[in-house]
This record gives structure tokens, C-alpha cells and sequence, in this order.
């Protein structure tokens, strides 16, 4: 990592400051592959801006505490990249009011993407849960329509403060699921799409191995990264069932096989194991059972 401040309670900036970047020092293959620009303790209360603010962007993991910090992104800032402000323990990522590109809202931190439509960028870690389930917060007139990057990256169920976080449903009018939104959320167990999902982007859910309840309430399969539900060279999910609706089984079938087919050539087994169908649990193709496709088809 670049230089720890664990000693600093605040940091004043200067108002000439536009960027706070990062370094990409890692490889690709982790998801935060970027070096932070500072790295703070748990003494540090935030940044000070004595002659104004005119920050324009952050860039992805630049700020990083080990405490549990409230973060506040300044209004007049333009571009905000994935964990641009990323408290380990943080309840809240808030945002300065005006009529900006970004809003807080209880906390989670929202870009405006269209008319009345929202953008999904950062859940803090004190994010609420009701009997185990990630509770949304009320937006509105606004509906979410996609969830970015890293916005949950190693959130739910890693710390003690979120141990009791084991599942998500998802909102009605989400389209899109970003790129390792919910990468190294270690103990969820399930997941419920709304049938307005479209696309779920790579690694989406990576590092999740206690997953055996995914359910897609669309009769039509979205659209699938690569290793949405897995990692390259990692155990797979093979405990893990799909719950579609009814009278959709033909569609998710053919969508499903080829996937696992296609992944299966570059990171081994296909890691979904069972198709729940109306009043049928159906086993589903892992190459390490060899089962043909007229197989299982037979079956149905």
C-alpha cells in the first residue's frame, strides 16, 4: 500500500485539488487492483477544506480507513469511482447537498443516471438488515435501475457488525448488476432477481461459495458475465439451485447449458448443479457428471 496515516485525526486540503487518484499496482485478477492514495486509521474523522473545495474526481479504492468512518462526498465532485471513500467499518457514505450528479440516501450513495431514475454506487457497511435481509432504502419516485461496480465489494457478512446479512432481494425496475457489485460477500446464502433484470456483469457475485438459493423471477434469462456466480480456478457453487417461474424452463435451460459449457472450457466445472423447475427439481449439466443434455431433457 502507499504511505499509513493511522495517526491523523483530519487533513486539510487545498482548494487548487481536483484529483485524488490511485495507483494500479495490483493484477486484474483481484478486484481492488488499485493502490489508494491514502490509507487512514481509525483516528482519522475526515477532510477539512478551509478555502473551498473544488475536488472534480475520485478515482476508485483512493481513500481507505480501517475505522468507522462517516464519508461525505463534496458537491462539486463530477466523477466519483467505485469505493472512492471506503470506511471498513463506515455506516455512511453521504454526499453534499446539491443538485449534483450524486445523493445520499440513508446513507447508501446514488448517481443520477436519467429522469427519475438511479444508479447504485456504494452501500456502507452499516447497512440495515431485517431477519437476515439486506434492507433497501426507500428512494421514492426514483427507481434503481442498475447497481455499480464494487458496490458491495466484500460488505455483507464479513464483519461482525453484518454477520446476520445472508441474503438480497433485489428491487423491481433493476436492469443492470455492474461488474463484482457483490464480489467476496462471504456469507450470502441467497439471492431473489426482479424479472426487470437484464444483465448481470463478470464476477458479479464472486466469492460467495455458501450460495444454494438463486431465484430469477424473469421469464427470460438476463444477460450473464463471465463466472458471474464463481472465479476462475476457485470451488464452485455445486450446491447452489436455480428457481425460475413457471412455464420457463425450456428458455433457462438452453441459456444455462451453454453458459456452463462455455465456462467450463476455461475455469473448469459448470457450478450450477440443479434447475428448479414449477414442481421439479431438475438436476442440471456439470461436466463432471458427463450428463447429456437429451439427459436430462428426458427427465423433464
Amino acid at each position: 500500500y502507499t504511505t499509513l496515516y493511522f495517526g491523523l485525526t483530519d487533513i486539510s486540503l487545498p482548494s487548487t485539488l481536483e484529483t485524488i487518484g490511485n495507483d494500479n499496482g495490483f493484477p486484474e485478477i483481484y478486484s481492488n487492483e488499485f493502490l489508494p492514495a491514502m490509507q487512514l486509521g481509525q483516528p482519522f474523522t475526515g477532510f477539512l477544506w478551509p478555502n473551498g473545495c473544488n475536488l472534480r474526481e475520485i478515482a476508485h479504492y483512493a481513500v481507505v480507513t480501517n475505522g468507522s468512518q462517516d464519508f461525505t462526498v463534496p458537491a462539486s465532485v463530477e466523477d466519483y469511482g467505485s469505493l472512492g471513500l471506503y470506511a471498513m467499518y463506515g455506516a455512511n457514505i453521504n454526499a453534499a447537498p446539491a443538485d449534483g450528479r450524486y445523493l445520499s440516501i440513508d446513507g447508501w450513495l446514488f448517481e443520477r443516471v436519467g429522469e427519475g431514475e438511479l444508479r447504485l454506487v456504494q452501500i456502507p457497511h452499516g447497512a440495515p438488515s431485517a431477519n437476515g435481509t439486506l434492507v433497501f432504502p426507500d428512494t421514492g419516485d426514483d427507481v434503481i435501475v442498475s447497481i455499480g461496480d464494487h458496490a458491495a465489494y466484500g460488505l455483507l457478512g464479513n464483519f461482525q457488525d453484518l454477520a446476520g446479512v445472508q441474503s438480497i432481494v433485489f428491487p423491481e425496475g433493476l436492469r443492470t448488476i455492474e461488474a463484482n457489485a457483490f464480489y467476496n460477500c462471504g456469507q450470502l446464502t441467497s439471492v431473489e432477481f426482479p424479472a426487470s433484470l437484464e444483465y448481470i456483469g463478470d464476477t458479479a457475485f464472486g466469492l460467495t461459495p455458501l450460495l444454494t438459493d438463486i431465484t430469477f423471477n424473469g421469464i427470460l434469462p438476463p444477460g450473464l458475465g463471465d463466472d458471474v456466480f464463481g472465479f476462475p480456478q476457485r470451488v464452485p457453487l455445486m450446491s447452489a439451485t436455480i428457481h425460475i417461474p413457471n412455464g420457463s424452463y425450456d428458455y433457462w435451460f438452453d441459456v444455462l447449458y451453454e453458459y456452463g459449457t462455455a465456462l467450463g472450457r476455461g475455469y473448469g466445472d459448470n457450478y450450477f448443479l440443479k434447475l428448479e423447475g414449477p414442481s421439479v427439481t431438475y438436476r442440471f449439466h456439470t461436466d463432471a457428471e458427463a450428463l447429456a443434455v437429451a439427459d436430462i431433457a428426458g427427465s423433464c
